[in-house]
């Protein structure tokens, strides 16, 4: 295991903002971290269930926000970015 560098350009560091971001950058927020996770191989099940997790704090806000619809919706654009990801790989087999 790699010890702690206060130098590490890799080191997470959480920032607060100003002011709450507007319903537009939510919803960009929104897609940065449906797209995260669906890299990471998650089901639109999944990624929805991290948004009702008060633990994901960012993910949550946006559910409390935006509402269930928005983060339905998100849930099931994840599922069909999965299946056309796996299509194309397997047409390129």
């Amino acid at each position: 295991m790699k010890a702690f560098d206060a130098d590490d350009p890799f080191t997470l560091v959480g920032v607060g903002l100003d002011v709450d971001p507007d319903d537009e950058a939510l919803t960009e927020m929104a897609w940065s971290v449906v797209e995260e996770y669906v890299r990471m191989g998650c089901t639109g099940d999944q990624i929805l269930r991290l948004f009702h997790s008060p633990v994901f704090q960012l993910s949550h806000q946006i559910l409390r926000v935006k509402g269930e619809s928005f983060v339905s919706e998100l849930a099931a654009a994840a599922d069909r970015m999965r299946s056309q990801v796996q299509e194309q790989l397997r047409g390129a087999v």
